[in-house]
């Protein structure tokens, strides 16, 4: 029976996250496990299931009233997870460096150079790929297991960003965090593991100005549809 559960649950999960994550751009919403799981006829262990992982992934949590809320990308929220990042992911990409194998770096570097040769082609999956590269990929190689599941938290940007790349890939002409990573890659290659996360910490920073310009044109352009297990606060 759990098998079964287990199925049903990785079956679902995927399409409720980007549900949830597509819409934190436009406004924070209480998730109903009930209506959840009437929406997509699962049981109720099914749907807490669900939600607990998007817990695990910093989409959801719980207000003071012990609710699950998936609180809205508002620029004071998205500049709180960017400040984690940047404080946590340097220190991740120092401690990963020793530890890459050694055909990751040259291969994130050829993805990226070809990215960059041919910017006007790109799609959203395609940044999708490069921004997981790094941020996911290159950095799951540190051992820290405590401190990537805090990266995690900050991490539900990046599902966020998912969805703001495939509404609008073309905001700003080439994507001008390609130069950005091709940077860190090379310094890694080079051995200059703290020039890397320094370079890294300031590509974050600056990051954070272009999501919340991105989220906020994605917002004027773009109006998804109400789904019933979803409320808006």
């Amino acid at each position: 029976m759990r098998l079964t559960q287990l199925a049903t649950w990785e079956r679902i999960y995927g399409e409720v996250e980007s549900e949830i994550a597509a819409r934190t751009s436009f406004a924070g919403w209480r998730v109903n496990e009930t209506e959840l799981a009437r929406y997509y006829d699962v049981s109720r262990t099914v749907a807490r299931d669900v939600v607990a992982r998007l817990q695990q992934r910093g989409l959801v949590r719980k207000d003071d009233r012990s609710r699950w809320i998936a609180p809205a990308m508002t620029p004071e929220h998205v500049g709180e997870l960017y400040e984690l990042r940047w404080l946590l992911e340097p220190v991740a990409l120092e401690k990963a460096a020793s530890r890459l194998p050694p055909e990751l770096l040259p291969e994130i570097r050829k993805r990226l150079e070809a990215a960059i040769s041919s910017a006007e082609t790109l799609t959203g999956p395609d940044l999708d790929r490069l921004e997981e590269d790094l941020h996911v990929t290159l950095l799951g190689h540190c051992e820290n297991g405590p401190m990537m599941q805090a990266i995690s938290l900050p991490q539900a940007l990046l599902i966020a960003h998912r969805f703001l790349y495939r509404w609008m890939p073309r905001l700003f002409g080439a994507e001008p965090f390609l130069p950005e990573h091709l940077d860190i890659v090379q310094k890694l290659e080079a051995g200059h593991v703290t020039a890397a996360a320094d370079a890294l910490r300031r590509h974050l920073q600056v990051s954070r100005d272009r999501a919340i310009d991105r989220i906020h044109r994605v917002t004027q352009e773009v109006h998804p549809e109400d789904l019933p297990y979803l409320e808006k606060f």
